[in-house]
């Protein structure tokens, strides 16, 4: 199991970044970071 969280992260905020819900938006990134460290490892993704 690859770690395709970062890639996953980038394409979300991308899309939702071109809709008008920033705010959700940045809490939903906090909460990713937290998802993407527990399934990643910390800040151990690469790739």
């Amino acid at each position: 199991m690859g770690c395709i969280s970062k890639s996953l992260q980038n394409l979300s905020y991308s899309l939702f970044c071109r809709k008008k819900i920033n705010r959700r938006l940045v809490k939903i990134r906090r909460n990713w970071d937290e998802i993407s460290k527990a399934i990643c490892g910390h800040g151990n993704h690469k790739g």
